[in-house]
This record gives structure tokens, sequence and C-alpha cells, in this order.
């Protein structure tokens, strides 16, 4: 996930917001995680496809979901 490369977890602070960006150009999923992480109240998870964001979806509460329409 590119998530896990580029910024450190925030989850499980105070009023951390957790994002899941479903994109497939890594382009793109970069400058999301890039500029959603301007803003220290978010923790930002980048996955790749559909199913992905399913599994994290799963497994924890997810504020905001931000999903290639192409997907």
């Amino acid at each position: 996930m590119l998530e896990d490369q580029i910024q450190p977890s925030r989850e499980g602070q105070p009023d951390v917001k957790t994002i899941l960006v479903v994109e497939d150009d890594e382009d793109i999923g970069e400058a999301l995680l890039f500029a959603l992480n301007e803003e220290p109240s978010y923790h930002v998870i980048v996955v790749a496809t559909g199913n992905e964001a399913l599994q994290i979806a799963r497994g924890r509460k997810i504020n905001l979901f931000i999903v290639d329409y192409y997907l």
C-alpha cells in the first residue's frame, strides 16, 4: 500500500479522522496523499483496488472515502 511507504500512522490519536483513497494511478494517489497530509487531523490510506478498499474498510472505521470514478 502506498500509505505505508510515505506517512507515519496517525491512527489512534484523539480526533484523527481516517480517509480511504481508492486510486489506481500512483501519481494521482501520491498527490492526494500529499495534499491530505497537510492537515494533521487526518490519517490517509491509499489503495489501488476496490478489493483492497473493502478489506481495509472491514477492519476499521473510515470517515471519508475518495474513490476513483472509473474504478
